[in-house]
């Protein structure tokens, strides 16, 4: 049973217990999407780096980036640091959710940027069906001209002559 931060799951592997998914269709929604692959870069921190707490001390941290511990150190005491951190004890910490949000902030969307998206196209799918009705209603009433104008024809009034001006004597 995976438990991290409160969210537990019998899942073995990826995680999608805890996914929300859109009545009936299947398909997760972007926001859901958003927060799913911040859950699984959560545990791949947890899996690959041995991640046990909250906060990352600034050798796993280099260990996590890829870079020198000594490089960060200096981008800290200069405060050009690109994740959030917090001193604790003097020693410079920085909260796993910090480091995930800025991970998926390079490699995929925010959580606010998703429902935005997310929200435009659901307004786009209602303005395109709304169209799609509209330009339904207008080939039904195409069709109906073409029967009307095809049984005028069969009834020998010719669909050039002038319809609704009637009969007028003198003419």
């Amino acid at each position: 049973m995976n438990s991290f931060y409160g969210k537990q799951c019998n899942c073995v592997g990826e995680c999608r217990c805890s996914s929300n998914e859109d009545a009936g269709t299947g398909n997760l929604s972007l926001a859901a999407t958003a927060q799913a692959e911040r859950m699984r870069v959560k545990l791949m921190l947890v899996r690959d780096f041995q991640v046990q707490s909250a906060f990352i001390n600034v050798t796993k941290l280099a260990r996590i980036l890829g870079i020198s511990p000594s490089t960060i150190w200096r981008q800290m005491r200069n405060r050009q640091f690109f994740i959030p951190y917090q001193i604790f004890n003097f020693t410079p910490m920085v909260c796993i959710d910090d480091l995930v949000e800025w991970y998926c902030s390079r490699h995929c969307l925010s959580l606010q940027e998703a429902a935005e998206i997310e929200e435009r196209e659901r307004d786009e799918k209602e303005e395109t069906s709304h169209a799609r009705r509209m330009k339904d209603e207008a080939r039904s009433r195409a069709r109906a001209a073409a029967i009307v104008e095809d049984a005028m024809a069969a009834l020998g009034l010719a669909g050039n002559s002038k319809r609704g001006i009637g009969f007028r004597p003198g003419r």
